[in-house]
């Protein structure tokens, strides 16, 4: 049997950049884009010329990295959130509120990287299979 390039390996482009939602338990769901999607790269290439020079080099605080790839990711790549809270009290999706969330909380950090790089999460043929009729959670189960 024929192995058919798109059906196993094309990326649905809207996908991409849109997202697609993704339950980590309970009620609660992320949007999440693909991690090099080509507002994330644009993203990336924006960087100042002085701090990506600092970047290259390794003058960079682990803190400064941080900060700069959460900004990146609550941009880019974690687009919207339902039915999350934050220390008990509801905490609806803003940038400002994801980059916080994203620094702050290395688990779900961790998370969101894992999700916006399954490339199968982006596949045309995929498009129907994940999403929200996916399950994961935040202790991997």
């Amino acid at each position: 049997m024929p192995l058919d390039l798109s059906e196993e390996f094309e990326r649905d482009p809207k996908a991409e950049v849109e997202g697609v939602w993704e339950n980590i338990g309970g009620d609660a769901e992320l949007l999440i884009a693909a991690w090099e999607n080509p507002e994330y790269m644009k993203a990336l290439r924006s960087i100042p010329r002085s701090l990506r020079r600092r970047l290259e080099a390794g003058r960079i605080t682990p803190e400064e990295d941080q900060k700069l790839m959460a900004k990146i990711m609550a941009q880019t790549v974690l687009l919207g959130w339902k039915n999350v809270t934050y220390k008990g009290k509801d905490l609806p999706y803003t940038q400002e509120n994801a980059e916080m969330v994203l620094v702050k909380v290395p688990r779900f950090y961790s998370l969101v990287v894992e999700l916006a790089q399954d490339e199968q999460r982006f596949l045309l043929s995929e498009k129907e299979k994940v999403g929200k009729n996916s399950k994961r959670r935040l202790d991997g189960s």
